[in-house]
């Protein structure tokens, strides 16, 4: 299953604190080496990757100021650079990966390499240039993230009921399911769906259930085709919507006859 964005985000936070808690530059180093294997290895991260890429590649374009005015070409150049930056932090974490893994590859035989490696990053303001680094890129593709997520974000077309008006919103469309302030079954049901349960969307609702906790029917077993008013109602919604979405939603509820009845949203409208 494909990692989350905000997983994503949470185990490149925890790269760092980890980098941060060891007390070693080689436990450093190590961190750093499976921080950026993560990195090459990830899905997630490969995909933000090449995103990145190619705005970097549009923006290295060379654009002379006289084409495009003085303010835009400083805002292009600002993002070149931002740009030149993440790439240059990414590619010194690279180097470090690579010479780690020369390390690992070999057990650790190839003496030089790791005093070498030591000496380079043992300097008093390593630890600190390191994590800068690791913020750096974490900070790319945290903006990347949050880009995407303003891009995708379909909130106008999430689905939802406007309790006071009562009002469905369902892909973009607004349904009425009550004209002026007359609180009919279907609304009713729509309420206990929507409000009551707002957290279990994904539930099976019995006409039973609804029955007792939105009706305040007691008896709803023992008087004989009760369920027929929570089937209607639901033949009501599905009717309404068919309606007002020009036939183009006809499936938003499953529902089912008899005294077990039950009602459900179609997941694909969650």
């Amino acid at each position: 299953m494909p990692i989350s964005p905000q997983k994503f985000k949470d185990k490149l936070s925890d790269f760092r604190r980890l980098f941060l808690m060891e007390k070693s530059i080689f436990d450093k180093l190590v961190v750093i080496y499976k921080y950026f294997r993560y990195l090459s290895t990830e899905p997630l991260a490969k995909e933000l990757l090449r995103k990145i890429y190619k705005e970097s590649e549009a923006m290295g374009t060379f654009i002379h100021p006289d084409e495009v005015g003085i303010e835009e070409f400083l805002e292009i150049d600002k993002k070149t650079m931002y740009s030149k930056q993440f790439w240059m932090y990414m590619e010194n974490l690279e180097k470090i990966h690579d010479k780690m893994k020369i390390l690992k590859e070999c057990k650790m035989k190839d003496r030089k390499l790791y005093e070498d490696i030591c000496a380079c990053y043992s300097k008093p303001y390593s630890e600190d240039l390191l994590d800068f680094t690791m913020q750096i890129v974490n900070s790319g593709f945290f903006e990347k993230i949050s880009e995407n997520k303003f891009i995708d974000d379909k909130e106008d077309e999430k689905t939802s009921f406007d309790e006071k008006r009562g009002l469905l919103y369902l892909k973009g469309e607004k349904i009425t399911i009550n004209k002026q302030d007359k609180i009919t079954n279907a609304y009713k049901i729509l309420k206990y769906i929507f409000i009551t349960n707002k957290d279990n969307l994904t539930d099976d609702f019995f006409y039973s259930e609804i029955a007792e906790n939105e009706f305040n029917e007691i008896d709803y077993k023992n008087r004989n085709n009760n369920w027929q008013k929570y089937h209607t109602a639901c033949k009501d919604i599905q009717s309404k919507i068919e309606k007002q979405t020009k036939d183009n939603i006809s499936d938003f509820l499953i529902f089912n006859t008899g005294r077990t009845g039950k009602v459900s949203i179609n997941k694909k409208y969650i």
